[in-house]
């Protein structure tokens, strides 16, 4: 938070909501959707395989390469969303 300047109680409260909004429970992880239907879904994405995944989803190819650089964590780009 300090580094992207969310400092006001505001900021981190919407911070904090939409970390809670974007790794809420997926209609497989509920298991309202079967497994094949979602990963046929995942893989009809343009971004495929850097699809989100986390408290702040990633997407795309470019975004996990930056996160996995700058965290130190070859892994975060290599494996994707699995890891």
């Amino acid at each position: 938070m300090e580094i992207a300047g969310i400092d006001t109680a505001e900021e981190k409260a919407h911070f904090f909501s939409q970390c809670r909004v974007e790794s809420s429970l997926s209609l497989l992880e509920a298991g309202w959707l079967d497994f094949e239907v979602a990963e046929d879904y995942r893989q009809s994405l343009a971004y495929y395989p850097y699809y989100g995944a986390g408290y702040i989803q990633l997407t795309w190819e470019a975004n996990y390469k930056a996160f996995s650089e700058y965290m130190g964590d070859p892994r975060i780009y290599s494996e994707g969303p699995q890891y």
